[in-house]
């Protein structure tokens, strides 16, 4: 008798046992459950972390003297007119298009960089496109005043340490300019320069 009841007891603390295992199972489960989503944020903040790490590695426009701003934008008007330059060439061989696309402009980028070799290489060239928007994709036939009509300008607008704003732009006769606006806001001249062709 009192060995079964060593047996019984023995039984009893097991299944005391097993059921403290599967409570503490069940207790680190939702403790999981609870701190995936802290997880999810520590992986958003880092990444955060490292974009604003990157951005302040980057020299700002403010640390750089007037000079070195103004090559910079000498520089970007140039790579603008290059691109026009590679545009020009892509309508030759599409029955005077411009090209929707930079990508449909990319095997003319090599004559277009040789021409005037603004930027280190080739592979620099092409990657400054992601700087660039394209605004006009019509036909060059279609321009009765292709020195007003903007093709292609830069994403992003400039800010001057005197606080105005330059963007450059290229427009359908090959040329470059940068223009300067007070408050950033390029809109209503944008629109006298803009042409919308039939087709788009």
């Amino acid at each position: 008798m009192q060995s079964e009841r060593e047996r019984l007891s023995d039984l009893l603390a097991q299944a005391s046992g097993a059921d403290d295992r599967s409570s503490e199972l069940m207790r680190l489960r939702d403790e999981a459950a609870m701190l995936r989503p802290q997880t999810n944020d520590l992986a958003a903040l880092q990444e955060e972390n490292r974009r604003l790490r990157e951005q302040n590695a980057q020299p700002s426009d403010q640390a750089k003297t007037p000079l070195q701003l103004k090559e910079e934008v000498v520089a970007r008007a140039r790579v603008a007119k290059d691109f026009l330059f590679a545009f020009v060439l892509y309508s030759l061989d599409n029955q005077d298009q411009f090209p929707a696309s930079f990508d449909q402009a990319a095997r003319y980028f090599a004559d277009a960089f040789s021409a005037d070799p603004v930027l280190d290489d080739l592979a620099q060239f092409t990657q400054v496109t992601n700087q660039f928007e394209i605004v006009y994709r019509g036909s060059r036939n279609a321009l009765t005043n292709a020195g007003n009509v903007i093709v292609l300008r830069e994403k992003q607008a400039h800010q001057w340490p005197d606080g105005t704003w330059s963007r450059v732009y290229g427009f359908a006769d090959g040329a470059s300019q940068t223009h300067s606006s007070a408050d950033g806001n390029f809109d209503a001249w944008e629109k006298e320069h803009t042409s919308t062709p039939a087709n788009q």
